[in-house]
């Protein structure tokens, strides 16, 4: 591949990573009508383009081995390969956006993953709100040492810092800190007001 084609993969997916920080930026957390609880979940464009992964990488495996069919063996393998690295790579990422979702709730915060089942942290059992820069998403721990993750890439991730701030000292979210500004937002001073 000559220098040419990686500044121009490089540019598109950094274009399509900045196009998904700013969908979730301006997204905003669904309201469940009976409860009144607000629901996180991953901004729709996100979702389809883990949708369009996940479906369309099988299907461009399968167009490619229309249009030249395997001659030999080892072809056939190779297509086979494709065809279990495009669903070992792209099922992930289509389970976790379908499954995933954090709910706000008046006594604390319930997450949902593909991977780990249900969890409820009442908010007075938080021990801190951290945000990881090298994986955009923020970790919230409990007293007990139990914890999920919030990916930067949920819709409305302003709207989750903010209800945080209601409920946690900034104390509790220092370690988010560096975060903030990814969203957006101004971190809380310790008195209340913003910094």
């Amino acid at each position: 591949m000559n220098s040419l084609s990686s500044v121009l993969i490089s540019a598109v997916v950094c274009l399509l990573l900045g196009g998904l920080m700013t969908a979730a930026r301006r997204g905003l957390p669904l309201a469940d009508s009976t409860t009144g609880n607000l629901i996180f979940r991953y901004s729709m464009p996100f979702r389809w383009i883990a949708a369009i992964l996940g479906f369309g990488m099988p299907i461009l495996v399968t167009l490619m081995y229309l249009s030249r069919p395997p001659v030999t063996e080892s072809d056939t393998r190779a297509f086979l390969d494709l065809y279990l690295l495009s669903a070992a790579t792209s099922f992930p990422l289509v389970w976790e956006t379908a499954r995933m979702q954090v709910t706000a709730r008046a006594d604390g915060l319930e997450s949902v993953s593909a991977w780990l089942g249900r969890k409820f942290i009442r908010w007075e059992d938080i021990s801190e709100v951290s945000f990881s820069s090298a994986m955009y998403w923020f970790t919230v721990r409990a007293i007990d040492g139990r914890s999920f993750r919030v990916s930067f890439f949920v819709a409305g991730i302003a709207s989750f810092l903010e209800l945080c701030e209601q409920h946690l000292s900034a104390e509790k979210l220092e370690k988010a800190k560096s975060g903030y500004g990814v969203a957006g937002r101004t971190f809380p001073r310790r008195d209340g007001g913003r910094r």
